[in-house]
């Protein structure tokens, strides 16, 4: 069976958010711009995974973006199991260095093997490709439970090395992010005309980070070979997340034809809290360095403060028609997507210093910002032998997106009251229009057997072309994002 319509949950993972990293796309729901489905969207999913009937197990496995997916999915007695794997295995960063014989600190001044690496350790870890994602589905009662998981986290941490011509007692960073979620579904209807209700939670860690404690050049006794730990960036926040969904409802049936309501909810709370470093007395090459560290409910760039607070909060209903015939499926949604940015507050202090050793806000802005982003999405099924080829085409239609911005700002004297600078109060407006963009997809679902099926995406795809006769990427005759499934 397939779905008619994916929720918000859907639209959320398109628009690249992390949970999308986790979940299986199958090249039915992509070609069709999500509406149509098939078992490999719906084994993991607590609302859907009861259209797949299973008898004893189902497999699949994919390969898109150049990243490998296998999924697994059994019965055990009256509890369902769906597992689901998406990356490429990789949990440590690649790293490059030299090993060295040097003179090193605490060493007595005799040699010890020394790792050089000579590029920015900092700057490598964000350029890492660590991908790892995974879905654990239970489904009793009528119910499903998942948790999900997401990693894309790269993290170092070691002593007495060489960075970029540095020498360092310690070193650690890490930049990318994890993920946990839960998810929680109806698998079955709750009246004749649809609404399965929906939930999902998820924490996102997002790091970027870096402190060090430097050796300094010339000094190889104790105590003052060390400057003390610095930290030199602290970017990291907690992303909260809830989704909730009512589920498709059908409010009017004609012969083929359903229409079909739906609205869900999407509210992200951030939270901030870093740590930073600074410099209370002046260093020189012969004094340890008195060095200060503090926490802030914000970010530290490595230069400037920022006190943060932030959240949004977006409603998505959608209306859709849906026809079936036996050789051909038509289907199609329009979305008005209003979203909206709160508390989204900045307060910049300036960073301490030998001279001004207390905090001193700087300016203090809260921006309120209102999107409203219409799409309309468009889809096709056309059963070329029925039971056994099938040709899935998809369009996207997505409008012009409308952003209000309004920012209070404040400006403050640079004193240790924090007064506020008398008329410094302004508040602006600013309206803007991203541009639209359309899309065109093709893809095809192939039944070798009764058991096993093949979906695959064609070349074409954003550029709106399609090459019928040609060869390699944007012709028809171009297969990505290929899916093999097996259910017995």
């Amino acid at each position: 069976m397939k779905r008619i319509f994916l929720t918000l949950i859907t639209v959320l993972l398109i628009s690249g958010a992390a949970w999308g990293q986790v979940l299986p796309t199958s090249p039915t729901s992509t070609a069709s711009r999500e509406l149509f489905t098939s078992d490999a969207d719906n084994f993991i999913d607590p609302s859907y995974y009861t259209d797949v009937n299973i008898e004893k197990a189902y497999i699949m496995s994919s390969f898109a973006d150049n990243t490998p997916s296998i999924g697994y999915a059994t019965k055990l007695g009256g509890i369902y199991l769906g597992l689901f794997y998406r990356g490429n295995l990789r949990v440590v960063p690649a790293l490059t260095y030299v090993e060295e014989q040097r003179v090193f600190p605490y060493t007595n001044s005799s040699e010890q093997t020394v790792k050089n690496y000579n590029t920015s350790i900092y700057t490598s870890l964000g350029a890492q490709a660590l991908n790892n994602n995974l879905a654990v589905l239970i489904g009793v009662a009528d119910m499903g439970f998942a948790l999900y998981f997401n990693s894309t986290l790269a993290y170092f941490n070691e002593g007495d090395i060489r960075v970029a011509g540095t020498n360092y007692k310690s070193y650690e960073a890490s930049r990318g992010n994890l993920m946990i979620g839960l998810g929680w579904g109806m698998a079955k209807d709750l009246t004749e005309n649809g609404i399965r209700p929906w939930a999902r939670l998820r924490l996102s860690f997002n790091n970027d980070f870096r402190a060090v404690d430097q050796y300094q050049s010339g000094i190889l006794t104790l105590p003052n070979a060390a400057l003390g730990r610095f930290v030199q960036v602290g970017n990291n926040y907690t992303d909260i997340m809830i989704n909730a969904g009512m589920g498709e409802y059908i409010f009017k049936k004609e012969g083929g034809l359903k229409a079909i309501f739906d609205i869900d909810l999407y509210l992200r709370l951030t939270a901030y809290d870093n740590e930073y470093s600074w410099y209370s007395s002046t260093t020189t090459a012969t004094t340890y360095a008195s060095i200060q560290t503090d926490r802030i409910q914000g970010l530290f760039d490595g230069t400037n403060l920022s006190l943060r607070e932030s959240g949004n909060i977006t409603l998505t209903p959608s209306v859709g028609v849906l026809w079936e015939s036996e050789k051909i499926d038509l289907g199609a949604k329009f979305f008005l997507i209003p979203a909206f940015t709160f508390n989204n507050t900045t307060t910049h202090w300036a960073l301490p210093t030998v001279a001004q050793t207390d905090l001193r806000k700087d300016i203090e802005s809260e921006a309120v910002t209102f999107t409203l982003y219409p799409r309309i999405a468009l889809g096709t099924q056309v059963r070329l032998i029925p039971e056994k080829l099938s040709l899935v085409a998809g369009g996207a239609v997505n409008f012009s997106q409308l952003s209000v911005v309004t920012t209070d700002e404040r400006r403050y004297a640079n004193n240790v009251d924090n007064n506020e600078i008398e008329n410094s109060a302004t508040t602006t407006v600013a309206t803007s229009w991203a541009g639209g963009s359309t899309g065109l997809y093709l893809g095809l679902n192939f039944n070798l057997t009764k058991n096993v099926s093949f979906e695959a995406m064609t070349g074409v795809s954003n550029s709106n072309n399609m090459n019928i006769f040609g060869i390699g990427g944007g012709s028809v005759s171009y297969f990505t994002n290929i899916l093999l499934s097996i259910k017995f």
